[in-house]
Parts: structure tokens; sequence; C-alpha cells
């Protein structure tokens, strides 16, 4: 009879031994746990990856899409552990366990072409923030050249819009945690998104003389918005997304100067589930797309999309009309990750709030943060110029 051993468990298999063909007792070693464990995280990836693609199909494959950060990462980590046990670990044994090496070989290079078709779907250079790396400074230039860059940057201040978005979540009556946090962030234009009637009782009250221009839509569930400023002239509009009883508010902000106005649309989408919300919520990241598009005016969209940006409907919202008008740019490339949901798992969420551009808008800051308990929600906020009439780009219909 076998001994069981510290590396595993007695794994009894059917082998030619002789005539009889007996029962050979075989001990699963470490390699061969290693093996397992590996194997079965890379054919969950592949089953995670497929049904991302299939999205299309049903409504619990496009779910999987939100999953496919975090499933890229630990993957990513199966493939350092896997090399380290390669390398260090399970070298000498190869050879004495018949056909492991080979084993390891070919998961190998199941796990590189994995992690390379996960970077490619989830592009994770563009949430690292360059943006922020002074480059002049790396590349050495010359301390005149410098100088004027650090003068042009001090400069920046003149024309300079902030927008921040925020859903504060139905049930959040925490009235003075929610106004600290907008007064620490101290926005021009203010989105509050799932805005009952008693948050524009109280907050709207707390806020009246730091945003005397206001368009509140309560409502007595999670459709309610509103968009608050303090920009004077500045007009609202009540928007249906796609025509489903979700409103949205239109805000213009007239031009200054040699600045260009812009309209800035916040919104809230459906919320996607199993039925028919889902489909809801893609009409009405379409109807974005078409807003932007009905006017040659510079356009921001932010605001709590329901979606997260490696998935099919939000990338074909970014494209306008695929002739190069109406194209917007998701501010958060180059400077973040962003995570706004669930706050309670803080940077391991996912970026479901977003801030959108038109290709005439300079973007000078984004930013993000995470409550601890009056809402499901982080905030959203960006910083952001319309540029002058003579230098904003020409974009052909």
């Amino acid at each position: 009879m076998a001994e069981r051993t510290p590396a595993g468990r007695i794994d009894t298999e059917r082998s030619e031994n002789g005539s009889r063909g007996e029962s050979v007792p075989r001990v699963l070693t470490w390699s061969d746990w290693m093996f397992r464990l590996l194997l079965s995280l890379g054919v969950f990836a592949t089953v995670v990856l497929i049904a991302s693609k299939l999205a299309w199909m049903h409504p619990l494959f496009e779910l999987t899409t939100h999953t496919l950060w975090h499933v890229g990462i630990v993957l990513l980590a199966g493939f350092v552990v896997l090399w380290r046990w390669m390398r260090f670990h399970a070298k000498r044994r190869f050879n004495e366990q018949g056909g492991m090496g080979l084993k390891f070989g070919l998961l190998m290079f199941g796990y590189c072409m994995l992690n390379g078709i996960f970077l490619a779907e989830l592009q994770p250079w563009q949430a690292i923030p360059l943006t922020s790396i002074p480059w002049q400074a790396i590349s050495k230039l010359d301390k005149a050249s410098v100088h004027t860059e650090a003068k042009k940057t001090a400069d920046t201040g003149e024309g300079l819009l902030r927008v921040m978005s925020w859903n504060v979540w139905i049930g959040n009556q925490s009235y003075s945690e929610v106004l600290r946090t907008i007064r620490e962030r101290d926005p021009d234009v203010l989105v509050l998104i799932e805005i009952g009637p008693w948050h524009r009782e109280s907050l709207g009250e707390l806020l009246r003389e730091e945003y005397p221009h206001s368009k509140w839509i309560p409502q007595n569930d999670a459709r309610g918005i509103a968009m608050l400023s303090r920009i004077p002239g500045m007009e609202f509009l009540e928007v249906d997304l796609a025509g489903i009883g979700m409103p949205a508010i239109e805000g213009q902000v007239p031009g200054k100067g040699a600045q260009r106005g812009l309209r800035i649309l916040g919104v809230h989408t459906s919320s996607p589930n199993l039925g028919g919300r889902t489909a809801q919520r893609d009409q009405q990241l379409d109807f974005m797309r078409r807003w932007v598009l009905e006017s040659n005016e510079e356009a921001l969209v932010i605001g709590d999309f329901n979606i997260t940006p490696w998935s099919k409907p939000f990338r074909e919202m970014l494209k306008g009309d695929g002739l190069g008008h109406g194209k917007l740019r998701d501010t958060r490339e180059g400077r973040g990750f962003f995570a706004t949901w669930p706050s309670g798992l803080g940077w391991f969420g996912i970026p479901i709030d977003h801030a959108l551009v038109t290709q005439g808008i300079e973007v000078h800051r984004r930013g993000a943060g995470l409550p601890l308990r009056e809402s499901d929600h982080g905030w959203i906020d960006v910083t952001i110029r319309t540029l002058s009439q003579s230098s904003a780009p020409t974009l052909a219909r």
C-alpha cells in the first residue's frame, strides 16, 4: 500500500503491469497541482473572453465585459507564477515526471497568447498617467524652453472650466458629507445623479448661493438628475434619453471672447441586467452619440454611463459618424484608471462614470474620488478649456 506524502494525494491509475493490469498508485506532486490550477485559470479566462465577444447575443455575455480588467490582471499574475515555477521550482523535476515539461511548455504558450489578446483588448497603457510626466524636464531641454513651458502652464487658469459629476445614490441623506465633497472639488458646473425630492429640498437650499443657476428633475426612483452652475447666462434643457423616460439635462455654456461656447449633457443611463435594461442603455448611448452629431459646437458628455470603456457599445459611441465628425475622446486616456463603482471596492472597482469630449476641447485635468459611505459611486471631475475659433480643428462632415 502506497504512503501518502506531503506533496499531494494518491491518484490511482490503470496501467499495464504484466498480464494482470494492476492499479498502480501514483502520488500527485506539487507540479501536478500547479499545472491543474493554472490550466483551470487559463480555461476560465478563455471562457470570459469568448463570452465578452458574444455580448451581442445575450445580456449575460455583455456583463462579462465589465470583468475583463480584473480577469486580465489575474491572468497576468498567473503567467508570472507559471514562469517562476518553471524557472525556479520545477526545472529539475520535468525530466523525472515524463511529459510534464511538455505540458508546462504548452501551458506557457497558451498563457502568452491569452495575455497578448487581453492586452490588445484592454489597452491598459491608456490608464497610465502619462500626461503628468514632465516630459520636457526628462528630455533635458534648454532652460529657456523649460521656463517658457512653466510660464505657459501657470497661465492656464484663464478660460478653464471644471465640471463634476456624482451619482450620490437615491437613499443618501448624508447632506453634510455631500456638501463637503462638492465644496472641496469646487466645480463650476455640477451634475448630481439619483436625485429625489428630498435632495432637491435640502441640497438645493444649501447650494443656492454658490450655484444660482440650476435645473432639477427630482424623481422618487433612481432616474432623478440635476445640473447646477455658477456661470452667468447658462441655459438648461431637459432631454429624454432615447425617448424611454430616462431624463438627462443639456446645459449651454455661452462663449466668452475668443473662447467658443460649450454644450454639456449630464446623463444617467439604465443599469444593465438580464432583462431589457441592457438594450435600453445601448439605445441611450447611441442617442448621446447622435446628440453630439447634431451640432458643430464643442460638447462634453458626463455622468453615470453604466458601462466600462472596453465594452463595444462604448467604443462605438466614441467614433461619431465614422468620418471624423462628432468623434469623442475619453478623458481617462493617459491620465489614470479612475474606478468609480462600487465605491466599497476602492480602486479595485470598475470605471462606469465617464467624461467624454469632442476634438476641440483641451483636457487639463481628470480626477475621481471614492467616498467611504455616502454613495455606492465615486465622483469624477474634469477641467477643460474650449479652443479658440482660430485654433479649433476643422472636421469634414
